[in-house]
């Protein structure tokens, strides 16, 4: 009997030992991680509407690799009662940052434009600073606008005044969930990683990023750092990850996309 238990315990120890590390390995290939709603990233490149009073606003956004906001458009006030109307062209510049859970959006817009107040040749020339934060729920910008204008009109004179604050909703892109996706393609080098990374977001568009990182046998742990290239040089991201069966999990991550910081819930998944 005391024989037989010692075969078996030492059976029991060799299976544990033996089957550990075949679930234990060093990522090598192609792998795809999604990332749908525990960590997101905004993308407000593309066309959109908003109204500001009675001005209407048609414009398209552009956000970098930084997070930096650069867009134009037209601007419309007209008043039906009186035949008022002015129109032009519109800047906007602006930043996205993160703080937290919570994603915020500052725009500045100028705008220049012409046309006839009480039958006279009038110009208008407005600056405006947006204060919105991405509702992600709704998926919309929202916040308040403030301002200074200033209105020309021959024969009537020149008047500059203040814009009180304005309540702001302007929609976001309807392909733009704040869902992505990375992809890596690793090679190994015994404990050492090389290779590309790539982030596509849920518009499809997509930021080429070099791979590099290790590997800890002991913890069956890799750490990976992602950054990008050229234009796409501000974004970066540290990875903890595990491998099995040619799967890949992460259990933490941090960095920054786009201009928001990037932090991966814990425990997480």
């Amino acid at each position: 009997m005391k024989t037989f238990k010692a075969k078996a315990g030492l059976v029991v120890v060799l299976m544990i030992g033996t089957s550990l590390p075949l679930g234990a390995e060093m990522a090598s290939g192609d792998y795809f991680v999604p990332f749908n709603g525990n960590v997101n990233v905004w993308d407000l490149s593309g066309t959109a509407s908003q109204e500001l009073g009675n001005i209407q606003l048609d414009y398209s956004l552009n956000t970098d690799a930084a997070g930096k906001l650069t867009g134009e458009g037209h601007f419309y006030y007209s008043d039906y009662d009186s035949g008022d109307q002015i129109s032009g062209p519109l800047l906007f510049s602006g930043t996205v940052r993160s703080s937290g859970n919570v994603t915020r959006v500052s725009l500045n817009i100028k705008m220049n434009g012409e046309g006839q107040v009480q039958g006279s040749y009038a110009t208008l020339k407005a600056t405006m600073k947006e204060n919105l934060e991405i509702n992600e729920l709704d998926r919309q910008l929202i916040g308040t606008a403030r301002g200074k204008v200033t209105v020309a009109v021959t024969g009537l004179g020149r008047h500059t005044g203040s814009i009180p604050p304005i309540d702001v909703e302007a929609p976001i892109e309807s392909d733009m969930t704040g869902n992505w996706d990375l992809s890596l393609n690793l090679s190994t080098n015994r404990t050492k990683y090389t290779g590309a990374a790539a982030i596509t977001l849920s518009n499809g568009r997509s930021f080429p990023l070099a791979a590099s990182g290790s590997y800890a046998a002991k913890t069956d742990l890799s750490k990976l750092s992602l950054k990008g290239m050229d234009l796409n040089r501000a974004i970066s991201l540290s990875l903890m990850t595990s491998s099995t069966d040619g799967q890949m999990t992460v259990s933490k991550l941090s960095g920054k996309v786009l201009g928001q910081k990037l932090r991966l819930p814990s425990p997480y998944p």
